[in-house]
């Protein structure tokens, strides 16, 4: 053993770099192994064991019979287990990397009862609330930051848990065990810390997704994902979670079938992940106009249609209160096109047949700009348009250098692309009767 008071030494690394290692004095020993921490700080399962890969220091030391249970106390099913991850595990959640690096590197002392002043608790399978980190204020210090709290959601530059480790001299953390800045975790932390939703209502669902596996808790899970999924930044949040593997394979499955049932608007940002049989079989850019005529269509299941944004109608059409008035409104379209056949060519070949008042025009003007829009007024010195994203604009006529009749609709094709053939026939029998 080295004194009491610890010992320092020099040794010279493999690429030639001096590298002083410090033993830690029995005083410094004891800030990190307590009783409530454990005073060994051996091995955890979750360090040792990955049932992921093909073998583990968890089961070698099975097999070699360093290891043994007894028989009411027998290791967890591998698909109700979730271990640590490396930090730079590439399969891995930035959450489970983590919060695996701040259990090994912090939880020692950040735990209750532990020896950390701040009083918060980053172990493993604490709850975010648990954590007590979030939007918390700092009771030792900001580090210089503005308006500091342990861990503000979305911004690591307000962040004393992220300022300490990344800063050397007074302050850093962790106090022992290491002089140096550990840049791979900081940029861990840093990427954690900007993924969580700066929102409040966001945030709360999100971690109730992301909980660890061991608190249970599946319909809780799947409420937040139905809550999530009612809003395109919930959605996104969803779609992450679900594609850096932060939920666990046992609840996999029932967070897919709830994913599948949401609106439209906020489904599509999930369906690449959702299996292949749950998938809609999309129309692409070849629509088979036979097939779509052959199928009766509900124009209820139509009418939602519109209001929800298939194929983007309502971005440009409207109908009663609903929708924009960029084209014409589509109260009395099935009057206008009395047959289904005559309707649907409308729908996906635009182009075909464009209605004077709202064919666009193309002006080149003297700075060499291409301008396409819809005439909506024009008198001996302006031209006013409405452009295709709904906006206005009014151009000089003494800027106008050629000015001609554009031969393509404001209304883009393949806008059925995304849908599939029976939302399609829906559509159609809503908008044919609309007379």
């Amino acid at each position: 053993l080295v004194p009491a008071d610890g010992e320092s030494t020099q040794w010279k690394t493999k690429d030639g770099r001096d590298l002083r290692w410090t033993y830690s004095s029995r005083s410094q020993c004891k800030m990190c192994h307590t009783p409530w921490s454990g005073d060994a700080l051996g091995f955890l399962e979750e360090q040792l064991r990955a049932p992921h890969r093909s073998n583990d220091s968890f089961r070698e030391l099975i097999a070699r019979r360093v290891l043994h249970f007894p028989a009411d106390q027998q290791p967890k099913p591998n698909e109700r287990f979730v271990g640590f991850a490396s930090i730079s595990d590439p399969i891995a959640s930035v959450n489970q990397r983590s919060r695996s690096y701040l259990h090994s590197n912090c939880a020692h002392c950040h735990q209750f009862g532990g020896n950390g002043a701040a009083a918060f608790d980053v172990r493993w399978d604490r709850t975010t609330a648990e954590m007590k980190v979030l939007e918390a204020t700092p009771m030792k210090g900001n580090c210089g930051l503005v308006d500091a709290k342990i861990i503000a959601p979305g911004e690591p530059g307000r962040s004393v848990l992220f300022s300490r480790m990344a800063k050397s001299g007074s302050g850093r953390m962790p106090h022992v065990g290491a002089e140096t800045v550990d840049v791979e975790g900081v940029r861990l932390i840093a990427d954690w810390i900007s993924s969580m939703p700066r929102d409040e209502s966001l945030r709360n669902m999100y971690a109730a997704l992301l909980e660890p596996v061991q608190k249970g808790n599946v319909e809780q899970r799947v409420e937040a994902v139905k809550k999530l999924m009612e809003s395109v930044p919930g959605a996104i949040l969803v779609a992450r979670a679900i594609s850096e593997n932060a939920v666990h394979d046992s609840i996999r499955e029932k967070l897919l079938a709830t994913m599948n049932q949401s609106v439209p608007e906020t489904r599509d940002f999930v369906e690449h992940l959702l299996p292949e049989s749950m998938r809609l079989q999309k129309l692409g850019s070849m629509v088979d106009r036979a097939k779509i005529l052959a199928i009766e269509g509900n124009s209820e299941r139509g009418a939602v249609s519109f209001k929800q944004g298939f194929g983007q109608c309502n971005q440009c059409h409207k109908i009663a209160d609903q929708g924009k008035a960029i084209g014409p409104a589509l109260d009395t379209i099935g009057k206008k096109y009395t047959s289904r056949e005559s309707l649907l060519t409308q729908i996906i070949k635009p182009s075909e047949t464009i209605d004077p008042e709202y064919r666009a025009s193309v002006f080149l003007t003297s700075d060499g700009e291409t301008i396409v829009g819809r005439i909506v007024e024009r008198n001996e010195k302006t031209i006013q348009l409405s452009i295709q994203d709904g906006t206005l604009r009014r151009i000089d006529v003494a800027s106008v250098e050629s000015e001609k009749p554009s031969e393509v609709s404001l209304m883009p094709e393949n806008l059925v692309a995304t849908m599939s053939a029976e939302q399609l026939a829906d559509l159609l029998a809503y908008l044919s009767q609309l007379k």
